[in-house]
Order: structure tokens, then C-alpha cells, then sequence
């Protein structure tokens, strides 16, 4: 089993399985075993997710970060829930998205919120998460923010954001809430794109609150493909929060019922 750090999900875990192996999340492709078990966030479960898919292991998420959708899609809330799913052996197969050569078990966006990514990150350490948040939103939100341009299966836009989830989401908008499937087979794709009269503030508050009331400037469709170009050549990506510099152009596909995960 693999944990990300000592926690008190660490903790739990040591105490109900005594003979489990624990490396640092660096070193997962050491651990040896019949499953995987990785305590953390959704970026952290991202990465226990590849493990596993190369591995050939089933995978025990526990959830330990600040943010923990992908867990609670599975119904596992606390360490002590992961324990008992991991007793209960009850294993599904679910969907993971692909892109960049890595995958998603949540989302992966181009656009804003990877810049927001980017900026919270860089201060995080100093002044806390939330508070590091508010500051990059403040940024983003400044006079240099501007849209990009785009090619998503061909067709040009002029656009604030791309998100591509894993799975369909169950509401309207560019950052929507949770899955009601997590291996129905398909990508939800969701654009917010620009256009001269759509006020700055009001495109970044939809992102931020979870809602778009500009359905003009919004395009929604399910697909098991979206082929994404750049002019640039270089495209800032987040795969579930974590962020990094991909070439064009991204294709984002699915592996339908690939990850089998306890809960």
C-alpha cells in the first residue's frame, strides 16, 4: 500500500493494516502487494491512479487532501470508510480520461483555471491554500486577463475556458458538480468562449461560481475524442488541479472501465 505522507489517514491505515508496505508517493512503482492504497487529494489520487492503471493493481483511495471529489463520487468520505471498502472488497471498474500522456480521474481544462492553478500555487506555501486562492483570483481577474485562441475538432474560437471531464457531469455550466456514472463511456466537454461584449468579470465569476448565465458564449456536447490546437504551439494544461505545459495539439480520450477501484 502506498501513502502520500504521515497523516492521520497514514495513521489510520498503519493501524488497520500492520503488514501493509508504505513509500512515498515518489516511489509508488516500488511497492509491492495485491492493491495500491494512495491517501491525498485528487492530484494525489491522480497519480495513484496511473500507478495502478501500469500496474495492473486495483487502487484504495483515501481521502486526505483539501479537495476530494473523485472519494466521494466513490462514497468513501474519511480513512476509516477506505478501510471498510477495502474489507469489503467490493471493486468496480471505472472510466479514466488520457491526455498528454497522462490521465484524468476528475477533469482536465485549458484556459483560466490553469493560470488560477498556477498563481495559488505559487503562494500557498507562505500565506495558506484559501488565502493563496483569493490572491490569484484577484490576479486573474485583472486587466491583463484575456481569452485564447483555440482549434477543438477543427473549429476555431476565440475562448475563456476548455473543460473536459471524465464522465458526465450533472449540471449546466464551466465548472460543474458531481458525476451521477463514473464509466458511462464518454468525455463532457464545456467552452466558455469570448467575444467583445462579454464582460471580464462576469466570464471568471461564472468559472468561480459554478454557473454560466451567458449561454451564448457557451457550448456543451458528449464525445469519446476532442482534438484541441493551439497557434502557440504550447498549451497550459490541468489534469484534476495540477498543472503543466503540454504541446499541441491535445487529444483527450477515454479508457472506458479501465481503473478498478474499492469502495
Amino acid at each position: 500500500m502506498v501513502s502520500q505522507e504521515e497523516s492521520e489517514a497514514a495513521r489510520t491505515l498503519r493501524e488497520a493494516f500492520p503488514r501493509a508496505q508504505f513509500v512515498p508517493l515518489e516511489s509508488m512503482d516500488k511497492a509491492e502487494g495485491k492493491a495500491l492504497a494512495v491517501a491525498g487529494g485528487d492530484g494525489t489520487v491522480n497519480s495513484g491512479a496511473l500507478a495502478a492503471l501500469e500496474h495492473g493493481r486495483p487502487l484504495l483511495v483515501v481521502p486526505a487532501g483539501t479537495l476530494n471529489h473523485f472519494a466521494t463520487e466513490l462514497g468513501i468520505e474519511d480513512a476509516d470508510e477506505a478501510v471498510a471498502a477495502y474489507r469489503g472488497g467490493d471493486l468496480v471498474a471505472v472510466d479514466v480520461g488520457e491526455v498528454a500522456g497522462g490521465v484524468f480521474v476528475n477533469n482536465a481544462s485549458v484556459g483560466i483555471y490553469p493560470e488560477l492553478v498556477d498563481r495559488r500555487e505559487a503562494r500557498q506555501k507562505r500565506i495558506g491554500k484559501w488565502p493563496a486562492l483569493l490572491w490569484a483570483l484577484a490576479e486573474v481577474l485583472g486587466r491583463d486577463a484575456a481569452p485564447f485562441d483555440v482549434v477543438v475538432d477543427g473549429v476555431p474560437y476565440r475562448a475563456w475556458l476548455l473543460f473536459v471531464g471524465n464522465c458526465r457531469y450533472g449540471s449546466r455550466g464551466a465548472a460543474p458538480g458531481r458525476r451521477v456514472r463514473l464509466e458511462d463511456g464518454v468525455l463532457d466537454i464545456r467552452l466558455m468562449t469570448a467575444a467583445r461584449t462579454l464582460p471580464r468579470v462576469r466570464a471568471f465569476g461564472s468559472v468561480v461560481a459554478g454557473r454560466l448565465a451567458l449561454s451564448r458564449h457557451y457550448r456543451q456536447w458528449q464525445a469519446d475524442t476532442v482534438r484541441v490546437e493551439t497557434p502557440s504551439g504550447e498549451i497550459r494544461l490541468a489534469r484534476d488541479g495540477e498543472t503543466l505545459t503540454a504541446h499541441s495539439p491535445l487529444v483527450f480520450t477515454k479508457r472506458p472501465r479501465s481503473l478498478h477501484v474499492f469502495r
